[in-house]
């Protein structure tokens, strides 16, 4: 009976053996897409690489051939990371002569033995020298840090050289338009030179008397537009591809066509859109003008614009039928001051025609009057949307007319005219309303006497300092119904009315009172 138990020890035995020989069979099996071709002998210790698929083909490397290392040990998985970052570590894969790192993608198979990387998206060509570097100083055999004294082990491979010239089938169609010939074509397909980084070469030779070939190079384009043609010549031309490696092809295809046709159509263009005085700055001389890109039979990006103004200053009917003095008597008499003084203010208070004008918001002009006599004529550069037209005069209002012009100066048609305003001035005009109205004079609201402790000499000390006043505050920008400013000069009791009328002083009148609301209203900058 004991002999039965050796039996099944030698089963056991024997079952061991047979399955350690088709797992040796296995791992063979999938060794063999490897390379046996050993590297130059170094002590790897603990990873001694043992075979290189890279070094099989002497020739070069193809551009998606991945670089496969097999190692005789295997590799730690968790060390390494799920997504293998930490390979960089003690492998380097770079150009030889530039030092410049290969991308790519890293991949552990084959019980962790056999290191594979991808190119992404292929490695670089044609004929480039490729070094890697494997530092076994950097790990041990649990891939930690390894103070061993051995040389890292590092091989060079190149990438195949390139002799093929890309497939090309030259000019597709030619179009005459702006005075220029526009050249298409299907874009080349080359064996390693991506399509975006082919160049291609537009050949143009006048006929007859001329055998060179004058050229224009482009990039991964698939089109020209030739406008250096001889006027009413015949032209013979022909485009060629070339590689990264100048590899070229044959000037296939070639075409005749009679340069030189002068472009007479003028350009689309809706007119101005917008004008606005800018948002982020409350600069009183400088307003925005916007409009949509005019589009052209030529090339719509090399459009100018033209940007004529003209200042309003036409008198109307209404304006002639404002009262000249009749505020000004009225408002001494409410204050019981001499009339006479009316004398002094008159000027200052009355509305002349071109004021009258300018708030009534009427221009008047046409198109054809603009563009006869232009206070002044502004040209963009090419491509351009909008414009900070700059050093207008402030609390003005103006017209404008806006054209597009093409590169052979046809300028469109449109008569699309708007107007606009410029900001009330504090420098220009709401601080001489405040002198003219005597509140800077001894004993009021200059820098020494401060009444109210308000001082009105300066925009610092009226709209930041603000004086006592509080509720509302001296000025509330955008508000001038908030403001105590605006509500003193405008208030209808006797009292409270700034200038007061108990010291003789008249009240503003409507248009300074006016400067001031809109001065607030547009913000109350230091304009």
């Amino acid at each position: 009976m004991a002999f039965i138990p050796n039996i099944k020890v030698l089963v056991k035995v024997c079952l061991y053996f047979v399955l350690a020989g088709i797992i040796g069979l296995f791992v063979t099996a999938c060794e063999t897409e490897v390379s046996q071709k050993t590297i130059p002998q170094a002590s790897l210790s603990p990873f001694e690489l043992e075979s290189s698929s890279i070094l099989k083909d002497q020739t070069g490397v193809s551009p998606d051939e991945p670089l496969i290392l097999l190692f005789s040990t295997p590799l730690l998985r968790t060390a390494l990371g799920d997504q293998l970052e930490a390979v960089s570590d003690f492998l380097t894969i770079e150009q030889l002569n530039t030092n410049e790192s290969i991308l790519g993608e890293w991949n552990l198979d084959t019980f962790d033995r056999r290191l594979v990387f991808t190119p992404q998206p292929a490695w670089p060509s044609p004929g480039i020298e490729i070094s890697v570097t494997i530092s076994p100083e950097l790990l041990d055999q649990d891939n930690q840090p390894f103070a061993g004294g051995t040389a890292p082990v590092s091989f060079a491979f190149k990438t195949v050289e390139d002799f093929e010239a890309p497939e090309f089938s030259g000019i597709d169609s030619i179009e005459s338009i702006c005075g220029a010939l526009r050249i298409r074509w299907t874009e080349a397909k080359d064996n390693f030179t991506p399509s975006s980084q082919i160049r291609y070469r537009v050949h143009s030779i006048p006929r007859p008397g001329s055998f060179t070939s004058d050229f224009l190079e482009l990039t991964g384009e698939t089109e020209a537009l030739l406008t250096q043609l001889s006027s009413g010549t015949f032209h013979v031309l022909t485009v060629t591809a070339l590689d990264l490696a100048n590899n070229e092809t044959v000037d296939n295809n070639p075409q005749l066509a009679l340069g030189g046709i002068i472009d007479r159509v003028p350009p689309s263009f809706s007119g101005l859109q917008s004008i606005v005085p800018p948002a982020e700055t409350l600069e009183a001389t400088t307003l925005h003008l916007k409009w949509n890109a005019g589009e052209d039979n030529c090339d719509a990006s090399s459009l100018r614009y033209v940007i004529y103004l003209k200042t309003c200053v036409e008198d109307s009917v209404d304006c002639q039928e404002l009262p000249q003095d009749q505020e000004c008597q009225q408002a001494a008499q409410d204050c019981g001051t001499t009339q006479g003084d009316c004398d002094i203010r008159e000027p200052s208070c009355i509305r002349t025609q071109e004021e009258c004008a300018k708030n009534l918001k009427r221009c008047g002009f046409t198109a054809e009057e603009i563009l006869e006599s232009p206070d002044l004529v502004h040209t963009t550069s090419t491509g351009v949307t909008e414009f900070f037209l700059e050093n207008l005069e402030p609390d003005r209002r103006y017209q404008f007319l806006v054209r597009a012009l093409d590169s052979s100066d046809n300028q469109d048609l449109n008569t699309t005219i708007l107007e606009a305003e410029t900001r009330v001035s504090f420098q220009a005009s709401v601080s001489s309303v405040i002198a003219r109205a005597g509140c800077l004079s001894a004993g009021c609201h200059d820098p020494s006497t401060r009444s109210g402790g308000l001082d009105l000499s300066s925009y610092d000390s009226l709209v930041l300092m603000g004086g006592t006043t509080k509720n509302p505050p001296t000025v509330t920008p955008g508000e001038a119904d908030q403001s105590q400013l605006y509500l003193r000069v405008t208030s209808p009791e006797t009292f409270a009315r700034m200038p007061p009328c108990w010291d003789a002083r008249l009240p503003l009148c409507p248009k300074e009172i006016d400067i001031i609301q809109r001065w607030i209203d547009e913000g109350a900058g230091n304009n």
